[in-house]
């Protein structure tokens, strides 16, 4: 939409300039068409500033989504796992030791 409105201002400043060379349009309706046109303008580029912030957000988010995945799906595996659980409760408690820090790690690598 910007694009478009870009397109159009020197046909807008042409319209403007006749109007201004003929008397029969009004000083006050060509700076109103003028103040129209730059305030569409305006609001067209506040408008895209805000999606572009948008658009920043939710990549950061997608970012945090894939690294919070890569932690859980691992440990929800290994704690799924039907050899997990087995051994002596050490053992086990071990196993879930080293999980969680290996896990820990690649969490703060992909940081």
């Amino acid at each position: 939409m910007q694009k478009d409105i870009d397109n159009h201002k020197p046909i807008v400043q042409s319209v403007l300039d006749a109007a201004r060379k003929s008397e029969v349009v009004p000083q006050y309706k060509i700076q109103d068409i003028l103040e129209r046109f730059n305030n569409l303008n305006d609001v067209t580029g506040k408008h895209g500033a805000k999606l572009s912030d948008l658009t920043d957000m939710l990549s950061e988010f997608e970012r945090e989504v894939d690294a919070l995945e890569d932690w859980e799906l691992p440990l929800l595996s290994n704690l799924e796992s039907k050899t997990f659980m087995k051994g002596d409760l050490p053992e086990v408690g071990n196993r879930l030791r080293v999980s969680i820090m290996i896990l820990c790690v690649i969490f703060i690598i992909d940081r």
